[in-house]
């Protein structure tokens, strides 16, 4: 279970030891919770929406391109993203 622990990136981490292919699933969940905090900190509402088809919200946010694998294909990363986070804010953001 994710516990606080200094040793860990954010001060979060799990209770037992994590082989490096699965280290980015779990440091996954701080990284969203500390984004939507600074977010909030700076002023601004985040709604976490239900969960959705992943590979929709990748698409549909800009990461990348819906592959003929039905998988999200990004110029840099290829087909290694595996998981997309989202929320919904009233934050001004510059479209890209």
């Amino acid at each position: 279970s994710l516990q606080e622990d200094s040793s860990q990136p954010g001060g979060y981490g799990w209770s037992k030891p994590i082989n490096p292919h699965s280290q980015g699933y779990a440091t996954s969940a701080p990284f969203y919770y500390m984004a939507s905090k600074m977010i909030k900190n700076l002023g601004y509402m985040t709604l976490r929406p239900p969960i959705l088809p992943n590979v929709a919200m990748g698409v549909l946010s800009g990461i990348g391109e819906l592959g003929r694998h039905s998988k999200v294909v990004n110029p840099s990363h290829g087909t290694m993203i595996r998981m997309t986070f989202y929320w919904i804010t009233d934050l001004p953001l510059t479209p890209t």
